[in-house]
């Protein structure tokens, strides 16, 4: 059998261990009613231990039905609402979390959207960038491929393609001193 002593320090515990779960619940309220009923609990097993030391049998069921079991039905109750809290406050967070999601889904697809047109702008400057002075450097090789000695090619940009058309500009400048040299000996000079 248990001490009074070793039911108290059960109780306190407990009463402890309720106070954490009910923490934030919104059931803080009810904590005082429920502390009321454990005291009650207390004051029914010392008055069960007190008729039990006599042979009081009698004694020891009444107080039992009367008193014990309607402190702890009580408790039952505030445990089964704690729960119920507990099970709504879970749901509620679970929610949140799936919106959470949701946001962070839809976030990166706007972000996988926006880089995918920032990818598209930077390749059409960059196709822009090549294709301008690449066919600036055809159409005057074309021309020059017609007879026409004046075409010169316009250096946009000093790079690979500005070197081509350095290269067709020289190629150009040489043809049109060839063609000078050819009509000053077509003139008899």
């Amino acid at each position: 059998s248990q001490s009074l002593e070793d039911i108290d320090q059960k109780i306190k515990n407990h009463n402890k261990d309720l106070a954490e779960v009910i923490d934030g619940t919104g059931l803080e309220e009810d904590y005082d009613n429920i502390a009321k009923n454990i005291e009650k609990e207390k004051k029914a097993i010392q008055s069960i231990l007190e008729a039990a030391a006599t042979g009081d049998v009698t004694t020891v069921q009444r107080i039992y039905k009367e008193e014990y079991k309607t402190a702890a039905d009580n408790n039952v109750e505030f445990l089964e609402r704690v729960n119920e809290e507990s099970e709504n406050q879970a749901l509620q967070m679970q929610k949140q979390s799936e919106k959470d999601s949701k946001s962070v889904l839809i976030a990166g697809i706007l972000l996988i959207l926006a880089l995918i047109i920032l990818t598209a702008i930077i390749e059409v400057f960059t196709i822009r960038a090549i294709r301008v002075p690449l066919e600036e450097v055809v159409r005057v090789v074309k021309r020059l491929a017609e007879g026409d000695i004046s075409a010169r090619a316009e250096k946009i940009y000093h790079d690979e393609i500005g070197e081509v058309a350095d290269a067709v500009n020289a190629l150009a400048e040489k043809n049109t001193r060839a063609a000078g040299i050819a009509h000053k000996i077509s003139e008899g000079d």
